[in-house]
Protein backbone atom coordinates (compact mmCIF):
# COMPACT_ATOMS: atom_id res chain seq x y z
CA UNK A 1 0.00 0.00 0.00
CA UNK A 2 2.69 2.04 1.30
CA UNK A 3 4.28 1.86 -2.80
CA UNK A 4 0.59 2.60 -3.90
CA UNK A 5 -0.15 5.69 -2.38
CA UNK A 6 3.30 6.81 -2.95
CA UNK A 7 2.73 6.61 -6.92
CA UNK A 8 -0.78 8.15 -6.95
CA UNK A 9 0.79 11.08 -5.03
CA UNK A 10 3.82 11.31 -7.24
CA UNK A 11 1.52 11.70 -9.84
CA UNK A 12 -0.77 14.22 -8.35
CA UNK A 13 2.13 16.18 -7.67
CA UNK A 14 3.80 16.10 -11.18
CA UNK A 15 0.45 17.33 -12.46
CA UNK A 16 0.16 19.94 -10.23
CA UNK A 17 3.70 21.27 -11.52
CA UNK A 18 3.54 20.55 -14.83
CA UNK A 19 -0.17 22.99 -15.02
CA UNK A 20 2.43 25.51 -12.32
CA UNK A 21 5.87 25.39 -14.57
CA UNK A 22 4.66 24.62 -18.00
CA UNK A 23 8.21 24.11 -19.96
CA UNK A 24 9.92 25.85 -17.90
CA UNK A 25 11.34 23.99 -14.83
CA UNK A 26 12.79 24.75 -11.62
CA UNK A 27 9.54 27.42 -10.95
CA UNK A 28 11.76 29.66 -13.71
CA UNK A 29 9.19 32.27 -14.41
CA UNK A 30 6.92 31.26 -11.43
CA UNK A 31 6.53 34.95 -8.98
CA UNK A 32 8.77 33.25 -5.83
CA UNK A 33 11.00 33.89 -3.82
CA UNK A 34 14.71 32.32 -5.00
CA UNK A 35 18.19 31.92 -3.57
CA UNK A 36 20.96 31.27 -5.98
CA UNK A 37 24.63 31.13 -5.71
CA UNK A 38 26.62 32.85 -8.92
CA UNK A 39 30.29 31.62 -10.11
CA UNK A 40 32.15 32.76 -7.22
CA UNK A 41 29.68 31.21 -4.62
CA UNK A 42 27.99 34.91 -3.28
CA UNK A 43 24.61 34.01 -2.48
CA UNK A 44 21.91 36.06 -4.29
CA UNK A 45 18.09 36.89 -3.46
CA UNK A 46 15.28 37.65 -5.68
CA UNK A 47 12.05 38.87 -3.70
CA UNK A 48 9.12 37.19 -4.52
CA UNK A 49 7.67 39.08 -7.88
CA UNK A 50 8.74 38.39 -11.51
CA UNK A 51 9.90 41.44 -11.66
CA UNK A 52 12.53 42.20 -9.25
CA UNK A 53 16.32 41.89 -9.76
CA UNK A 54 18.24 39.69 -7.66
CA UNK A 55 19.70 41.68 -4.94
CA UNK A 56 22.45 40.81 -2.26
CA UNK A 57 20.82 39.31 0.73
CA UNK A 58 19.99 40.65 3.79
CA UNK A 59 20.30 38.09 6.31
CA UNK A 60 22.63 36.51 9.07
CA UNK A 61 25.52 34.31 8.77
CA UNK A 62 23.93 31.29 9.89
CA UNK A 63 20.61 32.01 7.44
CA UNK A 64 23.50 32.54 4.81
CA UNK A 65 25.59 29.52 5.56
CA UNK A 66 22.66 27.47 5.50
CA UNK A 67 21.34 28.47 2.19
CA UNK A 68 24.63 27.97 0.63
CA UNK A 69 25.19 24.85 1.46
CA UNK A 70 21.74 23.59 0.54
CA UNK A 71 21.97 25.45 -3.15
CA UNK A 72 25.54 23.37 -2.96
CA UNK A 73 24.96 19.99 -1.84
CA UNK A 74 21.30 19.53 -2.20
CA UNK A 75 20.16 21.03 -5.12
CA UNK A 76 23.40 20.98 -7.47
CA UNK A 77 23.57 24.45 -7.86
CA UNK A 78 20.27 24.89 -8.85
CA UNK A 79 17.65 27.91 -7.41
CA UNK A 80 16.63 27.43 -3.87
CA UNK A 81 12.42 28.53 -4.32
CA UNK A 82 9.82 29.79 -2.51
CA UNK A 83 7.74 27.52 -4.45
CA UNK A 84 9.90 24.13 -4.65
CA UNK A 85 9.87 24.49 -0.73
CA UNK A 86 5.98 24.91 -0.46
CA UNK A 87 6.02 21.85 -2.47
CA UNK A 88 8.67 20.00 -0.32
CA UNK A 89 7.00 21.21 3.16
CA UNK A 90 3.54 19.75 1.49
CA UNK A 91 5.31 16.56 0.34
CA UNK A 92 6.55 16.11 4.45
CA UNK A 93 2.84 16.66 5.73
CA UNK A 94 1.38 13.90 3.27
CA UNK A 95 4.61 11.50 3.65
CA UNK A 96 3.46 11.81 7.59
CA UNK A 97 0.37 10.85 7.48
CA UNK A 98 0.84 7.65 4.64
CA UNK A 99 3.27 6.45 6.66
CA UNK A 100 1.52 6.75 10.38
CA UNK A 101 -1.72 5.49 8.92
CA UNK A 102 0.06 2.37 7.76
CA UNK A 103 2.69 2.18 10.07
CA UNK A 104 0.88 1.26 13.13
CA UNK A 105 2.64 -2.06 13.91
CA UNK A 106 6.50 0.09 13.61
CA UNK A 107 7.98 2.24 16.07
CA UNK A 108 8.06 6.03 16.17
CA UNK A 109 11.57 6.30 15.24
CA UNK A 110 11.04 3.77 12.31
CA UNK A 111 8.01 5.50 11.31
CA UNK A 112 10.11 8.45 10.73
CA UNK A 113 13.08 6.50 8.93
CA UNK A 114 10.19 5.86 6.52
CA UNK A 115 9.08 9.59 5.99
CA UNK A 116 12.58 9.89 4.66
CA UNK A 117 12.21 6.82 2.39
CA UNK A 118 8.51 8.60 1.42
CA UNK A 119 10.36 11.47 0.81
CA UNK A 120 13.62 10.90 -1.19
CA UNK A 121 11.28 8.48 -3.19
CA UNK A 122 8.60 10.98 -4.01
CA UNK A 123 11.70 13.49 -5.00
CA UNK A 124 13.22 11.39 -7.06
CA UNK A 125 9.83 9.48 -8.98
CA UNK A 126 7.48 13.12 -8.60
CA UNK A 127 10.78 14.64 -11.07
CA UNK A 128 10.85 11.85 -13.23
CA UNK A 129 7.09 12.04 -13.99
CA UNK A 130 7.06 15.73 -14.48
CA UNK A 131 9.26 15.00 -17.45
CA UNK A 132 6.53 12.17 -18.76
CA UNK A 133 3.33 13.61 -17.73
CA UNK A 134 4.84 17.36 -19.47
CA UNK A 135 3.60 18.07 -23.15
CA UNK A 136 6.35 20.03 -23.58
CA UNK A 137 8.58 16.57 -22.55
CA UNK A 138 7.16 13.57 -22.51
CA UNK A 139 9.49 10.21 -22.30
CA UNK A 140 11.18 10.72 -25.74
CA UNK A 141 12.93 14.42 -24.68
CA UNK A 142 13.74 13.08 -20.84
CA UNK A 143 17.48 13.24 -22.31
CA UNK A 144 20.29 15.48 -20.96
CA UNK A 145 20.02 17.70 -24.53
CA UNK A 146 16.08 18.89 -23.69
CA UNK A 147 16.76 19.45 -19.98
CA UNK A 148 19.53 22.33 -19.49
CA UNK A 149 18.97 22.37 -15.16
CA UNK A 150 19.63 18.88 -15.24
CA UNK A 151 22.18 18.38 -18.36
CA UNK A 152 25.29 18.56 -15.85
CA UNK A 153 24.43 15.85 -13.85
CA UNK A 154 22.62 12.79 -16.23
CA UNK A 155 23.75 9.37 -15.33
CA UNK A 156 23.00 6.70 -17.81
CA UNK A 157 18.80 7.04 -18.01
CA UNK A 158 17.77 10.02 -15.65
CA UNK A 159 19.77 12.96 -13.63
CA UNK A 160 22.30 11.43 -11.03
CA UNK A 161 20.34 12.85 -8.18
CA UNK A 162 17.31 11.35 -9.20
CA UNK A 163 19.03 7.65 -9.10
CA UNK A 164 20.46 8.69 -6.00
CA UNK A 165 17.57 9.81 -3.96
CA UNK A 166 15.42 6.77 -5.18
CA UNK A 167 18.21 4.10 -5.01
CA UNK A 168 18.59 5.96 -1.29
CA UNK A 169 14.81 5.88 -0.40
CA UNK A 170 14.76 2.09 -1.34
CA UNK A 171 17.23 0.86 0.61
CA UNK A 172 16.10 2.68 3.61
CA UNK A 173 12.67 1.96 3.01
CA UNK A 174 13.72 -1.75 3.29
CA UNK A 175 15.71 -1.50 6.43
CA UNK A 176 13.01 -0.58 8.53
CA UNK A 177 11.54 -3.69 6.94
CA UNK A 178 14.68 -5.61 8.38
CA UNK A 179 14.74 -3.34 11.66
CA UNK A 180 11.24 -4.33 12.58
CA UNK A 181 11.58 -7.92 12.23
CA UNK A 182 15.19 -8.14 13.96
CA UNK A 183 13.46 -6.09 16.61
CA UNK A 184 10.67 -8.75 17.10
Amino acid sequence: MFFVILVVWCVIVAWLEVEIEGKDGWAKNAPTWKYKLDDSGKLWYKPFGLAQEYVEPVCGNSKRWFYTLYIKKMLGGREFTGYHRAVDVMQLFVAHLVVYLLGHDATWWNLEVRVVAFIFLSWSIEDTLWFILNPFYGIKKYKPEFIPWHANDWWWFAPKGMIILFVQGVAIYVATWGIEVFLR
